[in-house]
C-alpha cells in the first residue's frame, strides 16, 4: 500500500512540477505579463506549493473513494493510525522533499514553508480524515 501510494503521489507531483514550470512561460508568451521568466516563476511556484499542500492533504482517500474501497481499506488489520500513517506518510515525504528543494534553490522562504504550506497540509489532512470517516 505504501509503495503504491508513493508511486501515485510521485506521478501527481511530476504533473504539478511540469505545470508550474510551463505556466510562467505561457503567461509570458500570451503577453499577460511582461516580466522575465524568473520574476513570474517564483510567485507561481509559491502559490502552487500552497495549493499543492492543500491538495495532497485533501486527497488522502481519493483513490479509495474513486474505487469505492474506503470500507475495504478500513477493514485492513491495521489500526486507524497505522492506516493514516501508511497513506499520509508518502504524501508528507514528497511534500517535504519538494519544499526543501524549493527552499535550497532560493525560491521559497522558510516562513512560507513553516507558516503556510505545512499547516495547510495538516489542516486539509485532518479535514479529509474527518469528512471521509
Amino acid at each position: 500500500m505504501c509503495k503504491k501510494e508513493l508511486a501515485d503521489v510521485l506521478k501527481q507531483t511530476a504533473w504539478f512540477v511540469a505545470a508550474v514550470c510551463i505556466l510562467p512561460g505561457l503567461l509570458i508568451l500570451s503577453k499577460v505579463v511582461s516580466e522575465p521568466y524568473h520574476a513570474v516563476f517564483v510567485p507561481t511556484l509559491q502559490a502552487g506549493l500552497a495549493f499543492w499542500s492543500v491538495f495532497l492533504g485533501a486527497s488522502l482517500f481519493g483513490r479509495e473513494r474513486g474505487q469505492g474501497a474506503v470500507e475495504y481499506a478500513l477493514s485492513f488489520p491495521y489500526s486507524r493510525f497505522g492506516l493514516l500513517a501508511r497513506l499520509a506518510g508518502p504524501r508528507l515525504i514528497v511534500l517535504a522533499a519538494l519544499l526543501i528543494a524549493a527552499w535550497t534553490m532560493g525560491f521559497v522562504p522558510p516562513v512560507l514553508i513553516a507558516g503556510v504550506c505545512l499547516p495547510l497540509f495538516l489542516i486539509s489532512l485532518s479535514l479529509s480524515t474527518v469528512i471521509e470517516n
